[in-house]
């Protein structure tokens, strides 16, 4: 399956969200592991205007404390 740019953002909006939720984490317990105002971390899990996407060095930081992969927070892999 093929991904647009933009779907892929919002894949990984969605996935994050739901993978914070699944580790039981906060937006602002998650925000604090990163290192990032929690205003920044909301942008990463917005679907709709005023989202934000992180760099890869930050999508590496993201998957390890959720224990994924970055692939399947961007949409690459299903699993």
């Amino acid at each position: 399956m093929r991904h647009t740019v933009n779907s892929m953002g919002i894949v990984f909006s969605q996935r994050l969200k739901e993978e914070r939720k699944h580790c039981g984490l906060t937006q602002m317990q998650i925000a604090a592991l990163l290192g990032i105002p929690i205003s920044t971390y909301r942008k990463y899990e917005a679907v709709k205007k005023c989202r934000r996407e992180p760099d890869i060095d930050m999508i590496v930081k993201i998957a390890t404390i959720l224990k994924t992969t970055t692939d399947f927070l961007m949409g690459i892999d299903s699993v």
